[in-house]
C-alpha cells in the first residue's frame, strides 16, 4: 500500500479525543498530519479539516473549537487566515501513515471512510493496533495479542519432504491494552443465544476493519505453534507473496498423489521432514504502513526472504538438498 510520510498522535490524547466524539477523534488526527519537525505544531485548521474528514466547514470549525476548550489543542496565533495551533501529546506515540488521512492516488481517505461508519470505537482500534505493529520483528501485529489458528494433515511425502495441508479453523484475541476497550463486559440474553462471547464488539470492528482494506490477515508458515516464523503463505497478498504462494502449493501438489484431491482441505506446503511440528498461524497486518526506515528494513529483508524461497519451491524436484539448507537457513 502507497505511503507518503508519517506523523505521530499521544495514545491518552488521542484517547480523548475519541471520548469526545468520532468527528473531534478524525480532526485530531488531521490536524496531527500537518504538523511539523517537531509533531506538534500545525497550521491546518477548520478548512483542513473539513477537507480530509469529509465534513462541512462549520462543522470543522466547531468540532477545533471543542478540541481547544477541552485543552487537547492550543491556539498559539489568532491570525485570521492562518492560525497556529499547538497538539497535546499525552502517553505513548503512535505513528501514523498519512496515507490514513491524505488517502493513496484517488481513493477517500480511510480516516473519512471510517467517520461514516460513526463508530469512533472502530476508529481507535485501527489507530491503537499501529501501536502493536512491528513489522520486522513480527511481519504485523504480535501474535500475543491476535492471530488466526490454521489445521494441518499430511497430505503426502517424497523424499526429504512431507507435504503438508492447512486450513483455516479460527480467530483469537488476548485481552491487553490495545483491545481490552472493546471486551463486552456484559452480554445480553441475545448474545448469549446467539454463542456470542465478551469478544463480540472486537470481532466486530475487526471485521469492518478487514473489509474496508484497512487490516489483512497473512497467514505465516511457522517451525512450530510457539516456534519462529518461516514464510508468508499468502495468496491475496502483496505480489511476491502471492508468487510465493503460489509456489510452495504448485511443489506441494506435485509431491502428493492425484487421489488426494479429494481430501484436500486447504493449501498445500512441502516441508523438510524434520520440522515436525511446523505449523500455519494468521498474522493481522496493517495495510497502509508509515514510511520509515523500519518499514524499509523490513521490507527488503521480506522480499529478499519470499524470492528466496520461490527459487526453492521452484527447483524442489531437482535441489532437494540445496533447498533444505535454505530452509534450514529462515527457520
Amino acid at each position: 500500500m502507497a505511503t507518503n510520510g508519517f506523523f505521530s498522535v499521544g495514545q491518552k490524547t488521542f484517547t480523548a479525543a475519541c471520548n469526545l466524539g468520532m468527528n473531534q477523534a478524525c480532526a485530531l488526527l488531521a490536524m496531527a498530519c500537518g504538523t511539523g519537525k517537531d509533531n506538534q505544531t500545525t497550521k491546518w485548521s477548520a478548512e483542513a479539516v473539513s477537507n480530509h474528514i469529509g465534513v462541512r466547514w462549520t462543522t470543522a470549525k466547531e468540532t477545533v473549537s471543542t478540541l481547544i476548550d477541552s485543552g487537547l489543542v492550543t491556539l498559539k496565533t489568532e491570525n485570521r487566515t492562518r492560525p497556529t495551533y499547538k497538539l497535546a501529546k499525552e502517553g505513548d506515540l503512535i505513528w501514523l501513515p498519512k496515507a490514513l488521512i491524505e488517502g493513496a492516488a484517488n481513493e477517500v481517505a480511510p480516516v473519512n471512510r471510517l467517520r461514516q461508519t460513526q463508530d469512533v470505537m472502530t476508529l481507535r482500534l485501527l489507530v491503537e493496533l499501529y501501536s502493536a505493529q512491528n513489522l520486522r520483528e513480527d511481519g504485523g501485529i504480535s501474535t500475543k495479542l491476535m492471530f488466526q489458528e490454521y489445521t494441518r494433515q499430511r497430505a503426502g511425502e517424497r523424499g526429504i519432504h512431507v507435504v503438508w495441508d492447512f486450513s483455516y479453523l479460527q480467530e483469537y484475541v488476548s485481552w491487553c491494552e490495545v483491545t481490552l476497550p472493546h471486551r463486552r463486559l456484559k452480554l445480553t440474553s441475545d448474545d448469549v443465544a446467539a454463542g456470542q462471547n465478551a469478544g463480540v464488539d472486537f470481532f466486530k470492528r475487526k471485521t469492518l476493519l478487514v473489509s474496508m482494506g484497512m487490516l489483512e490477515w497473512v497467514p505465516y508458515l511457522f517451525d512450530g505453534p510457539k516456534g519462529e516464523p518461516i514464510h508468508a503463505m499468502h495468496a491475496g497478498g502483496l505480489q511476491i507473496e502471492r508468487e510465493l504462494f503460489e509456489a510452495a502449493n504448485s511443489a506441494g501438489e506435485r509431491m502428493v498423489a492425484s487421489s488426494y484431491e479429494h481430501r484436500r482441505n486447504g493449501f498445500l506446503v512441502p516441508v523438510p521432514a524434520h520440522v515436525e511440528q511446523v505449523q500455519v498461524i494468521g498474522i493481522a497486518r496493517l495495510r497502509y504502513r508509515p514510511q520509515t526506515k523500519l518499514t524499509s528494513a523490513w521490507w527488503a529483508d521480506h522480499h529478499s526472504t519470499c524470492q528466496n524461497f520461490i527459487d526453492g519451491y521452484d527447483s524442489m524436484a531437482v535441489t532437494k538438498v540445496q533447498f533444505d539448507d535454505r530452509f534450514a537457513s529462515f527457520g
